[in-house]
């Protein structure tokens, strides 16, 4: 089986690659940086830049001739206040967490629909969900992500290409020190944003190992016929079950007081 993911140099990327790649199956990394783990293919390519991204996919197609399994992890956070986010940090998360899933899925495509069959599954995230102050741009790209894989589900379903995606919730990985702020948050905020982010990284630096949604990944490449989507880890299942039957401003309030 061959399977291409893309971010896989660190995280969640990192550990469904290695734990492909333990399974028997080729594995190919798209990323800027590469991945340091032994038997897997690396591509450096930037996943929001559609040309390039084009040319890494057919790399991988002449190689293997077909592509079984696209994962699509790639992705970074922004934090910090909507009003005093840069329009470049804007352009920038959109590029990589929303375009770049696309570009990827728009890709590889042609290819699986000329070998009649594949599986894509998108990493998105519980924030897509439930909405994260101070994070509204990550929130607002990971709920792009969810509503486009769910409507490519529709549209690929008839050549045999199943979409699906994971929503993960804290998950221990380097996501958490990479994460962008804001160099010019208003004074106005007070220490809100701070005790925010502090608030999210101490909840992620206590999350759920990384193997353990890479585990989800690969059996949701397995499924015949996968669900829509799945949460990534328990206690993120209830709180999104609990969330369909309170009120929404309920839920915003509860989130506010926990983040805002």
């Amino acid at each position: 089986m061959v399977v291409l993911i893309t971010g896989a140099s660190a995280g969640i990327g990192k550990a469904a690659a290695e734990l492909f790649l333990s399974k028997g199956c080729i594995v190919y990394n798209i990323s800027r940086s590469g991945s340091d783990v032994s038997g897997i293919h690396n591509i450096c390519a930037d996943v929001s830049d559609p040309l390039k991204v084009f040319e890494a996919v057919e790399s991988v197609y002449a190689a293997q001739k077909r592509i079984d399994v696209l994962v699509n992890c790639a992705g970074f956070g922004i934090s910090g206040s909507v009003e005093n986010t840069s329009p470049d940090n804007m352009q920038k998360i959109f590029a990589v967490n929303f375009l770049g899933t696309a570009y990827m899925c728009r890709s590889v495509i042609p290819i699986m629909r000329g070998q009649n069959g594949g599986m894509i599954i998108n990493v998105g995230s519980v924030a897509g969900r439930i909405p994260i102050p101070f994070q509204a741009f990550y929130s607002a790209t990971k709920a792009a992500v969810g509503s486009f894989g769910q409507a490519l589900r529709s549209e690929v379903k008839p050549f045999g290409i199943r979409v699906t995606s994971i929503l993960p919730g804290d998950v221990k990985t380097e996501f958490t020190a990479r994460r962008e702020k804001n160099p010019l948050d208003d004074k106005a905020y007070g220490d809100r944003i701070e005790r925010s982010v502090k608030k999210m990284e101490k909840d992620e630096q206590n999350g759920l190992p990384a193997s353990l949604i890479a585990a989800q990944i690969f059996r949701l490449s397995r499924r015949k016929n996968p669900p829509l989507g799945v949460i990534g880890g328990k206690a993120y299942s209830l709180l999104l079950f609990l969330s369909r039957f309170l009120p929404e401003r309920t839920v915003s309030f509860l989130i506010g007081k926990l983040y805002g």
